[in-house]
Formats: C-alpha cells, sequence, structure tokens
C-alpha cells in the first residue's frame, strides 16, 4: 500500500542496517518503478558543490558554470530518489535538503538577460527517501 501512494518515505536506521533495500523495494513495487532508483550518499557530496549537484543549475550561475547542469532532483523525475545518510550533513546544507523532500519544490539561481539574477522554482512528482 505505501509504494502505491505519492508520499514522502522517512527510513530510519543506523548504518548497515538495510535502508537502501527498504527504499529499493518501495521503489520496485511503485508505478515509478520501471524506472532507475536515484540514490545519492549525501556524506560523499563536499559541501561546497552538494547543492549544486542536487538541485542543477544554469549556465553563467558561478564562475565555472559554463553549461546548464541538470541536478540529481531532475534525473530523479518521474521516479525516486533515496538520500541516503542525510542525517549527516551539515546544519548548514539541511535546510535546503530537507526543504525539498517537505515541499518536493526546488530553488535555485537562474541568469537571465534581460533582468538579471532571478530566484526560478519548480515543482517535481518525485518520491523521496531518505
Amino acid at each position: 500500500m505505501l509504494a502505491q501512494s505519492d508520499v514522502t518515505v522517512l527510513i530510519r536506521g543506523e548504518t548497515g542496517t538495510g535502508k537502501e533495500l527498504a527504499a529499493q523495494a518501495i521503489h520496485k513495487l511503485s508505478r515509478r518503478g520501471r524506472r532507475n532508483l536515484i540514490t545519492v550518499n549525501c556524506p560523499a557530496l563536499p559541501e561546497t558543490i552538494l547543492e549544486s549537484e542536487l538541485f542543477g543549475y544554469r549556465k553563467g550561475a558561478f564562475t565555472h558554470a559554463i553549461a546548464d547542469h541538470a541536478g540529481m532532483f531532475d534525473e530523479a523525475k518521474g521516479s525516486s530518489i533515496f538520500l541516503d545518510e542525510i542525517g549527516d550533513l551539515t546544519l548548514r546544507s539541511r535546510p535546503s535538503c530537507c526543504g525539498f523532500c517537505r515541499t518536493r519544490r526546488s530553488d535555485r539561481w537562474d541568469q537571465t538577460e534581460a533582468t538579471g539574477w532571478t530566484r526560478a522554482s519548480w515543482r517535481q512528482p518525485t518520491r523521496i527517501s531518505s
């Protein structure tokens, strides 16, 4: 029944207790099961690039952004994403990740020729497991 719903799922447990296996089982039984489960080991991403990798960015958003980059949340659109060890993120990194888990909305900075810097938002139909 859980796998057929469209809710965010929190899977708790110590490292090595099978949280990822539980996420895979839920994903495979869901209507998103035909697509790949996106797994992110959150603490493995350096804090300085975490948001860029998860949320993506537009060309020109910062010095070395020479092209648009789709984030992992974009990759998981229509599928599921497992944010492993999200509790080990730094206090600075948690608000954006937890905010996305709660609302499924993400914000990123975009640069437009007409208006300069703008805040862009979009909603994605993605199941989140962590």
